[in-house]
């Protein structure tokens, strides 16, 4: 119906930017289920454009769609062609801001098809190219606390100061931030209490440069509390090791032999008072 309209009152732009971003709606639903369909939708976003190449909306909700591409789509071959076709619509428009923005964020999508070490590169390399691109540092610095959730001690140590780093030099940017803190949380989880202790005071050095973060407070808080259970637990001794559980088993079992008489009795007085069954049972919500 939209399709008609925009055919019937092709001179009125509102009309046709309404058709292209109905298209672009139609594109994204179909992304995992048709790609013929999207490949034709494609196809008619960029006709739009070209055609009516004197409203700016159309050429922005094309770049849109192919950036929404980018996002939905696993596969990186297909991410670097839509990045391809982003830059040349930079070059062609070059006075449209917004294309770059939307080509920058197609870059964010193609480093993120990576795994997590080669990620961790690609945002590297932007991050030198763009340095002032909150997008790319913010993506940078998740990159950098999700490699560090999979590395071991030594590793995660080194990728957090790195984040670290990075935090300090933005820490107008809160995401940076956060996950710096973050990051601490996950280093210290793989390190011994005292090695742990030590990340305390570079968080408290973060929670005093950034006071009004609620998400820092929360790491801050969380952080000592692991510490604290940390510190709680102790290595089992020869006796909690092989003793202890023994013993209890032998204590209950002798227990039981003493108290049967008593059981017993109490079990054929429920019988005679309430009936059965005698041991209570009782359905309840839940798993099994």
């Amino acid at each position: 119906q939209i399709e008609k309209l925009s055919s019937d009152y092709s001179d009125i732009s509102n009309v046709v930017i309404a058709y292209a971003k109905t298209l672009h709606i139609v594109g994204y639903k179909l992304c995992h289920r048709n790609s013929t369909e999207v490949y034709k939708i494609t196809e008619k976003l960029k006709e739009l454009m070209v055609a009516y190449s004197n409203i700016p909306q159309l050429i922005v909700e094309y770049a849109n769609f192919l950036l929404t591409l980018s996002s939905e789509t696993n596969d990186r071959k297909r991410v670097q062609k839509i990045v391809k076709e982003l830059e040349t619509l930079e070059a062609l428009y070059p006075k449209n801001s917004e294309i770059k923005v939307i080509r920058v964020k197609g870059l964010i999508n193609l480093c993120a098809k990576n795994d997590r070490y080669e990620m961790v590169k690609q945002f590297k390399k932007l991050a030198d190219v763009y340095p002032a691109n909150l997008d790319i540092i913010t993506a940078y610095a998740i990159s950098l606390y999700n490699l560090a959730l999979i590395q071991n001690s030594e590793e995660a140590e080194e990728t957090v100061n790195q984040l670290e780093n990075l935090a300090n030099a933005h820490l107008a940017i809160p995401k940076v931030v956060t996950h710096f803190a973050f990051g601490l949380m996950a280093l210290s989880e793989k390190q011994n209490k005292t090695s742990a202790r030590k990340n305390v005071e570079r968080l408290k050095k973060l929670y005093a440069c950034y006071p009004e973060t609620t998400n820092i407070k929360s790491a801050f808080n969380n952080f000592l509390i692991q510490l604290e259970e940390r510190s709680m637990t102790h290595k089992k001794g020869f006796y909690e090791k092989y003793i202890k559980r023994p013993q209890d088993v032998i204590c209950a079992l002798l227990a039981m032999i003493v108290f049967s008489p008593v059981m017993f009795v109490t079990a054929i007085l429920v019988k005679i008072k309430l009936g059965s069954p005698i041991i209570f049972t009782q359905e309840r919500p839940g798993k099994d």
